[in-house]
């Protein structure tokens, strides 16, 4: 039995560094849109930092730390995605980098503990 608890254990922190490890990775390409010279080169990043995020933050791969709560970073990025100009694009994104250190945040705190 203690097996098994302590498999479940090593299997949540893995999970929640994998998470960090793709958070780190997504908040390159969010620095690189809200840093973009045009919309085409904002909506790049952009659809990097979408899908990497849509890959490593679903049902399968999440940290127990993170809340349904800070799913709502998903319309901030699509919003992004679909904006009819630059500093709209730059906008979304960079209230998108400010949740992504919210969840940041939230799995180091709750690791902590």
């Amino acid at each position: 039995m203690f097996f098994f608890f302590n498999n479940a254990l090593l299997s949540d922190e893995l999970l929640c560094a994998k998470n960090l490890i793709a958070a780190s990775k997504i908040k390159n390409f969010a620095i690189n849109a809200s840093n973009s010279k045009s919309l085409p080169e904002c909506r790049y990043y952009v659809l990097n930092s979408k899908r990497l995020f849509s890959y490593s933050f679903n049902e399968i791969n999440l940290c127990p730390c993170i809340t349904e709560e800070d799913f709502k970073i998903r319309s901030l990025i699509a919003k992004a995605e679909k904006s009819d100009n630059l500093r709209l694009c730059r906008h979304y994104t960079s209230q998108f980098l400010a949740n992504l250190s919210s969840i940041v945040n939230n799995i180091t705190i709750c690791k902590k503990n």
